[in-house]
């Protein structure tokens, strides 16, 4: 991951200039001078400072808008302060949903009418800075965890499970059986499961990521542990009768095709509305 500032504003470059111009107006070792001096070595201080000028440009799309996921954007400042066009660097274009592209309009707009960026009296150029875009405002982002909560799940810890196909269909189902819509359990997490993950988190009161860690897996587990005993104690069953066919009954209780998982047209409005949604 990236450091907190590539370059860190090219800090030499910064402080001659910005020294001069205070040094013009006060004696050399004035306060002023110092707390300029200071802040300029002060990642915190500056980030700080950087994340409440872009936060406060920070405006929704229109009013009334649907709502927007948190999403973490690279971008770029020219020798004249002017930034480039923001790039994704979280989520991954495979996971973005429609919400991280509203938070992503919202920060973009933000951060060209915020431009150009200053630090202490400076303009900052020739840089680039990684932020994190979310309900709270726009803040520098530096490890990808740093500004989460100490319960968030993230990436990373999703990642350090090294969850397999069977433990990934398995938590789909839970999901499921939680009232969330995370498609068909095939072990794949793709939008509709992330989604589906982000749902269940913001209901329970946890942060919304769409990743998952150990202790919210166990959280899941505990919460679906009696409808997921019985959907195991119908599979049987429901296998016996379907083995030999191309078709199947989800959770949801509608006839599947088995070739595609997609929803047998014709069996009942709901399975019928629910297929519909889902071909889009």
């Amino acid at each position: 991951m990236r450091p907190l500032f590539q370059t860190f504003f090219c800090i030499n470059a910064l402080m001659m200039p910005l020294a001069s111009s205070v040094a013009a107006q006060s004696e050399p070792g004035s306060d002023d001078l110092a707390a300029v001096l200071d802040l300029l070595t002060d990642p915190v201080a500056t980030a700080e400072e950087i994340g409440k000028q872009l936060t406060a440009c920070l405006r929704p799309i229109y009013e009334d808008s649907l709502p927007h996921d948190d999403i973490v954007v690279l971008v770029s400042f020219g020798p004249d302060g002017q930034p480039g066009l923001p790039e994704f660097v979280e989520p991954d274009e495979e996971d973005t949903l429609r919400s991280h592209l509203r938070q992503f309009f919202r920060a973009e707009t933000a951060i060209f009418d915020c431009a150009p960026l200053t630090s202490g009296g400076s303009i900052i150029s020739d840089t680039e800075l990684t932020l994190r875009v979310d309900d709270a405002g726009i803040s520098i982002w530096d490890d990808g965890t740093a500004d989460l909560p100490d319960d968030a799940a993230s990436e990373q810890t999703e990642e350090a499970l090294s969850l397999s196909r069977a433990e990934r269909r398995e938590i789909q189902q839970r999901l499921n059986l939680a009232g969330q819509d995370a498609g068909g359990a095939d072990g794949v997490f793709g939008p509709r499961t992330r989604d589906a993950l982000a749902d269940w988190q913001e209901e329970n009161g946890l942060p919304r990521t769409g990743y998952l860690n150990e202790t919210q897996i166990e959280a899941l587990k505990t919460q679906t542990e009696d409808a997921y005993a019985a959907y195991l104690k119908s599979r049987p069953a429901r296998t016996q009768r379907n083995n030999n066919t191309g078709y199947y009954r989800g959770s949801d209780g509608c006839l599947r095709y088995r070739a595609n998982n997609r929803i047998v047209p014709k069996q009942s409005f709901r399975c019928d509305a629910k297929g519909l949604v889902q071909s889009f």
